[in-house]
């Protein structure tokens, strides 16, 4: 409805200067859903560069989330457990935010360094990012050499 009465999924805005879009907040909580109808609606404006930069911020969204250890109990709870209250919805999957993230074309990109070092503490994100990454090499590299993909195999 919001997106539908003209709200800008990539306005900046947040308390006590903290600076993120709504895109950012629903990669950061792990919300795929939301964050597939942010992407839908407005990945077709992109250009070339600003794509890979707001998948880079997005997917660095995720690197920093405490999420993943607050709904794992690896963490007693996270900030938005503790100052606001409210429960994790229960569709969260960094999981399939990732799978977006590369669907809409994050590739090894140049990410910031404080990026890469902090996706690499993460148990939870850096591993599913790598596994993906993985993934689309062997796709991207069998179709380059003329073999089917696996998905398309199956398709025909």
């Amino acid at each position: 409805a919001l997106l539908r009465a003209g709200a800008d999924p990539m306005a900046s805005s947040g308390p006590g200067g903290v600076a993120r879009t709504p895109m950012e907040m629903a990669a950061e909580q792990g919300n795929h859903l939301q964050l597939a109808a942010l992407l839908a609606h407005c990945a077709e404006s992109w250009t070339e560069q600003s794509k890979r930069a707001i998948l880079a911020k997005l997917y660095g969204a995720c690197a920093v989330s405490s999420v993943p250890f607050c709904i794992s109990s690896r963490q007693p709870s996270c900030t938005r457990c503790v100052q606001q209250g409210l429960p994790h919805s229960r569709d969260v999957s960094f999981a399939k935010v990732m799978d977006l993230l590369f669907q809409y074309g994050l590739r090894d990109i140049k990410l910031p360094k404080w990026i890469q070092q902090t996706a690499k503490r993460n148990p939870y994100i850096h591993p599913l990012y790598l596994q993906r990454l993985k993934s689309s090499a062997a796709k991207d590299g069998s179709q380059t050499q003329g073999h089917a993909s696996p998905s398309s195999a199956t398709a025909k």
